[in-house]
């Protein structure tokens, strides 16, 4: 995203997801590539992390754990800032409603970007993440 006035513009709303038929360590090499590229081209100055929860499932933490180290990495190869944020933050920024679901989400932040989000929802959550950063960097109003 940047700003534009008191508007954000987004600039690239996507998911990174290759081949389900590579190895894990290939799959995690080209997520980080994919991601470090993206950041390279576009220099963000800040990067909005979804703060890590972890339940009961110890597989679901190490992936996630994976994918954050993945996103501090490549944010620090371009001067990136890292601010982590709640899902509960980020739904209440876009929706009015902490618990709120993806549906609503999607909708709320294609309403606010003035977007169509195609493919997985977790796209439009990263979105409402950036979205909720900037609102709370003072960056939008």
């Amino acid at each position: 995203m940047e700003v534009a006035g008191s508007r954000l513009k987004p600039i690239l709303i996507n998911t990174i997801a290759p081949p389900g038929r590579l190895g894990r360590a290939r799959r995690i090499s080209e997520i980080f590539r994919t991601l470090a590229e993206i950041f390279r081209q576009h220099r963000p100055s800040t990067v909005f992390l979804e703060r890590a929860f972890f339940g009961k499932n110890a597989q679901s933490a190490l992936a996630v754990g994976e994918a954050r180290g993945m996103v501090a990495v490549a944010a620090g190869q371009v001067g990136a800032e890292i601010v982590d944020l709640s899902p509960m933050e980020a739904k209440k920024a876009v929706t009015g409603k902490g618990d709120a679901d993806k549906i609503l989400v999607r909708r709320m932040v294609e309403r606010i970007l003035d977007v169509k989000i195609e493919g997985q929802l977790d796209s439009s959550d990263a979105a409402a993440l950036a979205v909720a950063g900037a609102l709370r960097m003072g960056s939008v109003t």
